[in-house]
């Protein structure tokens, strides 16, 4: 596959998500909107700021990655599985990685500094998805190479992990509700905005949880789920001091 092209289709997508909920936020909004330019201007800052670090990082990373693997570096390579069955298990193995990424950051005071800025927004919308700070893209980049690097994982499925990533990161975070019997349904097994919004709570026992970043399944397993039933009266932002 054309990496760079697929880099560049990625973000392509990625922007265009981004304007189609925004304007769907103007038509549908969850919430009434805030008069917050200073906020958007700000998230709208460490948005561009996660796409041109992604750009970068994430490009280089993918031709290291390519490069171990036709140097048979991997499980997957070592294992000689179907492409298929290599994809489907590099995605779940690696958002797998991401939620215990999440997890450390809410647990580990280093790493919590860095993640506490997506959490100060005080209110969640489109701008909110990339609103990080640069050490947690940095970290969020090197766990996915990392880990797909040690699994052998196809370029490809590395590729897609990340396009489905900031596609649910957009739809999650908008400020738009899914009907609740829908959202309730997909709740089982997927990542939903009723479930992120939660996340986002200000409450701490609320934002230590719901670490999934597609898949719900690992919360489930580990004890760290909480239902998004409650989504309607949840305050967004922090209470809890830096640490």
């Amino acid at each position: 596959m054309d990496m760079k092209s697929s880099l560049i289709n990625t973000a392509a997508v990625a922007a265009l998500m981004l304007a189609v909920y925004f304007v769907l936020e103007r038509l549908a909004a969850f919430r009434p909107r805030p008069d917050d330019r200073r906020r958007i201007a700000l998230n709208v800052g460490l948005t561009l700021t996660a796409f041109a670090l992604n750009l970068l990082l994430f490009g280089t990373g993918l031709f290291a990655v390519n490069w171990l693997n036709q140097q048979g570096f991997g499980l997957a390579q070592r294992l000689s599985l179907p492409l298929p069955v290599s994809v489907a298990s590099s995605i779940v193995l690696l958002d797998f990685a991401t939620w215990t990424l999440h997890w450390a950051m809410h647990k580990t005071p280093a790493l919590w500094r860095l993640h506490r800025l997506h959490h100060g927004d005080t209110f969640l919308d489109v701008t909110t998805t990339l609103r990080q700070h640069p050490g947690e893209t940095l970290a969020r980049t090197a766990v996915t190479l990392g880990v797909g690097a040690l699994l052998g994982a196809p370029v490809a499925a590395i590729a897609i992990y990340r396009t489905l990533s900031v596609l649910n990161g957009v739809f999650e975070h908008a400020n738009l509700r899914l009907p609740r019997a829908l959202d309730r349904l997909l709740a089982l097994v997927w990542v939903t905005p009723d479930l992120h919004k939660m996340h986002h709570s200000n409450v701490p026992a609320e934002t230590d949880s719901n670490y999934g970043n597609l898949l719900s399944l690992f919360d489930r397993a580990f004890g760290t789920y909480t239902c998004g039933s409650g989504t309607s009266s949840v305050v967004y932002g922090l209470e809890r001091p830096a640490t």
